[in-house]
């Protein structure tokens, strides 16, 4: 395995070696103070026709020229390809961007959002808990920042997370502290933001957004849509 420093390498080797045949590819996913959870790569490789309702319905509301942002092994972006869509995949995962050039993405981005520079975008795709990509809040505003530079003036940011309900702090926000372990080998801790819908959308109100929640699933799973307000 290698970018030993990239939290994301186990997560990455574990697609590359389920493209190359390698069955059951597990990742663990310890959180700090919790259980840990194993994911199989399997996931990363999903169809449409296995996708959850809310990621189907962010793949409907997409149109023009897609960013996706955190694109793993490319399952949205290859859909959207699919439909026609002109669709950049982005990730800063090595691994992950070997996948999706060998799954046929066909234009594919190593490195940051902040790094991107040839907007405008029609949409901006966080999904599989996209908000959590921001780290923090203070991460989160960056994020809304990037994207606000990158998207056409009627464009929109879609990204789901997971009401965290009582382990939020006073905002309705929480950050969880999470390791991944793939065969072994674990990579770097990393921090992954939650928030609850109300909690989104006071926090994009206080920096310029509107966020409106367009789908909801009774585990508290939501994706939201953002818009400059």
């Amino acid at each position: 395995m290698t970018g030993e420093l990239d939290p994301w390498a186990p997560q990455g080797a574990a697609a590359r070696d389920y493209l190359g045949g390698r069955r059951p590819a597990i990742v663990r996913v310890h959180v700090v103070g919790g259980e840990p959870e194993d994911v199989d790569a399997e996931v990363f490789f999903r169809l449409p026709q296995d996708m959850e309702r809310w990621e189907l319905r962010a793949l409907e509301l997409c149109q023009g020229r897609v960013l996706d942002v955190g694109a793993g092994a490319g399952c949205h972006a290859l859909a959207l390809q699919e439909r026609g869509l002109e669709v950049v995949a982005l990730e800063t995962c090595d691994a992950f961007v070997d996948v999706m050039r060998l799954r046929g993405v066909k234009d594919v981005r190593s490195g940051e959002l902040a790094k991107v520079k040839d907007g405008p975008f029609d949409r901006l795709l966080l999904l599989m808990h996209g908000l959590g990509l921001a780290g923090h809040p203070d991460g989160l505003r960056s994020l809304l920042a990037d994207a606000h530079r990158l998207l056409a003036h009627d464009g929109r940011v879609l990204l789901d997370s997971r009401d965290p309900k009582d382990a939020c702090d006073e905002d309705g926000l929480a950050v969880a502290e999470l390791r991944l372990e793939y065969l072994g080998r674990k990579g770097p801790r990393f921090s992954w933001l939650f928030a609850g819908p109300e909690a989104l959308e006071a926090f994009a109100a206080e920096v310029g957004w509107q966020a409106t929640v367009v789908h909801q699933e009774p585990d508290g799973r939501y994706l939201a849509s953002l818009a400059r307000s």
